[in-house]
């Protein structure tokens, strides 16, 4: 029996802390003798215990209570400036889907022919003679060619004289009476569909309007008084004077007039607008 004791503390010390025994005391009892014995002490291994931590909770703020300091220092304040309003932020408006127009609501394109359109202006007196000496000559076959052809007529156009210029002048007269008068025809004719689309063509080349042709039995505004010196002025400047000169010149010119002068040149100029408006009432009555 002690040699079991001593063998229990033995295996302790062989254990460490890490082990623990149980040493168990079996008697066993012999029916034939009374004779006991103990058995060898059984080692246990070390329960491992994983016991999870259980949450934080945060304890909550019974109602009625005061925050404490702790909790004001945690909770930052926002900073207000005194004398000024929060900016609230624009509400973003919901953005509306075009709605692309119906089918029935898709203006055609209006095609236009070259018979629609107005007439075009005659040639000049000097495009007549290049016509007719392009003619006189071998066809131009590179742009070389056409630069040069193209100074020799303009060298020959300043070597005629007037006399000799007066037939290519007449004629082109005489082309320019006719698209006036065919000029004319067209307007009092055409479509205003159509002359809304040539003009929305013209509009989007850059260039102006097609103006109607002027009615030549009408009069025109009579010019006031500071332009009918203007044209007084500009017959005695020599000729070859850019325009901003004539311009600066013909002002300087007014203001240098005495006071009376210039009443009287506007004294006219009333008397002939107030005539003009009373004639042209007369005339749309």
């Amino acid at each position: 029996m002690f040699k079991s004791l001593l063998l229990g503390r033995l295996a302790n010390r062989l254990a460490g802390s890490t082990f623990y025994t149980t040493p168990t005391f079996s008697r066993v009892v012999a029916q034939s003798a009374h004779r006991t014995f103990v058995t060898t002490p059984r080692l246990g291994l070390p329960i491992k215990v994983n016991a999870a931590k259980p949450d934080a909770v945060k304890p909550k703020a019974a109602k009625g209570t005061k925050p404490t300091a702790e909790s004001e220092k945690k909770t930052p304040k926002k900073r207000v400036v005194a004398g000024k309003k929060p900016v609230k932020k624009p509400k973003k408006k919901p953005t509306v889907a075009s709605k692309k127009p119906a089918k029935s609501e898709i203006t055609p394109v209006l095609t236009i022919t070259s018979e629609m359109k107005p007439p075009k202006r005659g040639p000049t007196s000097y495009l007549l003679f290049f016509q007719r000496f392009l003619a006189q000559h071998p066809k131009v076959q590179s742009i070389e060619e056409m630069s040069r052809f193209t100074k020799t007529v303009g060298q020959a156009w300043h070597a005629l004289s007037d006399a000799e210029k007066q037939p290519y002048v007449e004629q082109a007269a005489r082309q320019n009476l006719v698209y006036e008068r065919e000029r004319a025809e067209w307007f009092a004719h055409v479509d205003p569909a159509v002359l809304r689309e040539l003009d929305k063509r013209q509009k989007a080349k850059g260039k102006p309007k097609l103006t109607r042709p002027r009615d030549p039995t009408k009069s025109k505004v009579p010019l006031s008084g500071y332009m009918t010196f203007a044209m007084e002025f500009r017959r005695t400047v020599e000729p070859g004077v850019p325009m901003i000169e004539v311009a600066r010149q013909t002002g300087a010119a007014w203001n240098a007039l005495p006071v009376s002068e210039r009443a009287e040149y506007n004294r006219s100029a009333m008397e002939s607008r107030a005539q003009w408006e009373a004639e042209h009432k007369s005339e749309s009555q």
